[in-house]
């Protein structure tokens, strides 16, 4: 009776009170027989107790709520959508939470794209194609994406990801780096793509290889160490990551590529010494 009567208050604080957290790790803590008088408020017309009903379900081991979790992942107007999404997939069955997590790469916000994309690489879902590349960064691509765009992470993991892949470059493209060392060039009517590098150490000898259109060809064509044997081409120009992702945000910015850049955040001591 003693726990039927704290069950019945906590609940009454959850439906009614600011901040729901306390009550709802008190109900959590008390278990599973709060599950019952929980279920109602899944029908509540205010949304914050319906999302902090369904996470105390979820966590109590129930999946009654994670119909209200994902209808609001998916729901354009609701600000809980990443939350919702990432409480699924910390809480809900592993196909669940890739299920979701796939629609929501094709969602148009970029943010919760990043958020899906985010989760799938944890789970090490089959949507998301890796490749290593000079043993720096990871080439990650992602295909049931639009519109198309691409990240570069610059804190934790270096990764480059193209969100809609494969990506085509437009023809009749010419984008310089800032020092002038690096080009990339394909006048009209061309069939592949120049690529072109000084030598760091003697300016005067220039390097060049060809590769295709598709985007993941050129970033592995400029990253990519050169082969060691004598007698045999560069694999790669051995461009630095740095310098990859500012030759990317200018291909974007150019158009040379229809898509759009983003750049992850900084890493937070290197944010607080830009301020």
């Amino acid at each position: 009776e003693v726990i039927r009567q704290r069950i019945n208050s906590l609940v009454q604080e959850l439906k009614t009170a600011k901040n729901k957290f306390a009550s709802e790790i008190a109900l959590e803590a008390i278990g599973r027989e709060s599950l019952s008088q929980l279920a109602p408020l899944l029908n509540s017309p205010d949304q914050m107790t319906r999302l902090s009903t369904a996470v105390c379900m979820i966590n109590l081991g129930s999946d009654i709520g994670l119909q209200v979790l994902r209808e609001t992942a998916l729901d354009t107007s609701s600000p809980y959508r990443i939350n919702s999404l990432g409480i699924i997939a910390a809480a809900a069955s592993r196909n669940d939470a890739a299920a979701l997590a796939r629609r929501l790469l094709r969602d148009n916000d970029f943010n919760v794209q990043l958020a899906a994309y985010e989760h799938l690489r944890k789970m090490d879902d089959i949507a998301i194609t890796r490749k290593l590349i000079a043993r720096n960064f990871y080439l990650e691509q992602i295909v049931q994406t639009s519109p198309r765009a691409i990240f570069a992470a610059r804190s934790g993991q270096p990764r480059i990801a193209l969100f809609g892949a494969p990506i085509r470059c437009k023809e009749n493209i010419f984008i310089q780096s800032g020092d002038g060392n690096i080009t990339i060039n394909a006048p009209p009517g061309q069939t592949y793509v120049s690529i072109m590098r000084k030598h760091p150490k003697r300016p005067n000898v220039v390097i060049q290889i060809q590769s295709s259109y598709e985007l993941g060809d050129i970033i592995t064509k400029l990253c990519e160490e050169p082969l060691k044997e004598k007698g045999e081409g560069p694999a790669g120009l051995n461009v630095s990551y740095g310098e990859m992702i500012a030759l990317l945000q200018q291909m974007c910015e150019k158009g040379a590529i229809d898509a759009k850049f983003h750049a992850g955040p900084l890493p937070k001591f290197a944010a607080n010494f830009k301020k």
